[in-house]
């Protein structure tokens, strides 16, 4: 990786987060993957031993201004303060940014007019998006409770 100026761009579901490694133009470097992080399951200490045991993250961490993660369970600024405690520590000198996994669903399908957009991951949710404001309708009951669509609910139906 040449050095400089780089952003991360994360996606992260209970599974398994993806991040993006964009450099100042905006070009996609790589593509690099950990376990999903999920404040309802895991703590700081959970993210900051994954992201320890990443040699491509430690390799690039301190040429990190920000990053940008969104996660399933990032719904409120507490759940939201447990995943920005771990990222901050590993990453020491980045702005940390961490946000519903849902605004990144809205973000990436929105095309100028109001729409909905799904999460079909280990677990299932849903929301609608204006251009400006992403609300939730229907709530998720989380992957054990009945989400039906979700990964979890059609491994059980396997079972």
């Amino acid at each position: 990786m040449k050095s400089g100026t780089h952003f991360l761009i994360t996606d992260s579901g209970s599974t398994k987060s993806d991040w993006a490694l964009v450099d100042e133009e905006g070009k996609i470097e790589a593509i690099l993957k950990t376990r999903g992080f999920n404040p309802y399951f895991h703590d700081r200490n959970f993210i900051l031993a994954e992201l320890n045991s990443n040699a491509e993250l430690s390799r690039v961490r301190k040429s990190i201004q920000s990053v940008y993660f969104y996660g399933a369970g990032c719904s409120t600024p507490q759940l939201s303060k447990k995943i920005t405690d771990g990222l901050q520590e590993f990453f020491v000198d980045s702005e940390i940014h961490v946000h519903h996994d849902l605004d990144a669903s809205a973000f990436a399908c929105y095309s100028g007019k109001p729409e909905i957009a799904c999460i079909l991951g280990t677990g299932s949710n849903s929301c609608f998006f204006d251009g400006e404001n992403v609300s939730e309708e229907v709530p998720s009951l989380a992957y054990i409770l009945g989400d039906e669509g979700s990964g979890s609910y059609y491994g059980k139906k396997l079972l």
